[in-house]
């Protein structure tokens, strides 16, 4: 909120003490108090853009402007990683207390082909939709779909098996 309250000032140059009014912005900062926690089981039948794979694809995932990588998978097309992974976020009350700020409602989850001398190439992705998710509670582990819109008739790249909770740290294995 906006508030204009009278300041003090220092005598003037004839002895007598003038106040005038500026406007002071009283800003509140908040703190993420809950996480958002998903956790990346596996991969199946990944159909990588080339043959010049390596064989050790990765997750990135994203949600609002931060991105968390994950390890290497050890298999090109069935990777493993059992790993999860938390972005510090609000819950709904504080939510509610933020005026203007808005709740992410997907987590985009993406597959890349690591590459030696090269950019890393992109295999699949998919967003994963949040709403649903209430506090406290864990989604089941689901197999989703991946795909590629930058290849032709590409729209199953493979599929990803995670879960996402939103809530506490212990929600979480």
């Amino acid at each position: 909120d906006d508030k204009e309250e009278p300041v003090k000032g220092t005598p003037s140059a004839d002895g007598r003490k003038h106040i005038s009014k500026v406007k002071i912005q009283y800003g509140i900062k908040y703190q993420p108090d809950a996480l958002l926690t998903v956790r990346i089981l596996q991969a199946r039948k990944l159909i990588p853009p080339h043959f010049k794979s390596i064989g050790n694809p990765f997750c990135i995932l994203r949600y609002g402007d931060v991105a968390l990588t994950s390890q290497g998978g050890k298999d090109r097309e069935n990777p493993n990683w059992g790993q999860t992974m938390s972005f510090d976020v609000y819950t709904s009350e504080t939510y509610s207390k933020m005026k203007g700020m808005k709740r992410e409602t997907h987590i985009t989850l993406e597959v890349w082909d690591p590459q030696l001398m090269d950019k890393d190439v992109f295999i699949g992705g998919f967003k994963l939709d949040i709403t649903s998710i209430h506090f406290g509670t864990r989604a089941d582990a689901k197999w989703h779909t991946m795909g590629d819109t930058t290849r032709p008739r590409r729209e199953n790249v493979g599929k990803l098996k995670c879960f996402a909770s939103w809530g506490a740290n212990e929600m979480t294995t």
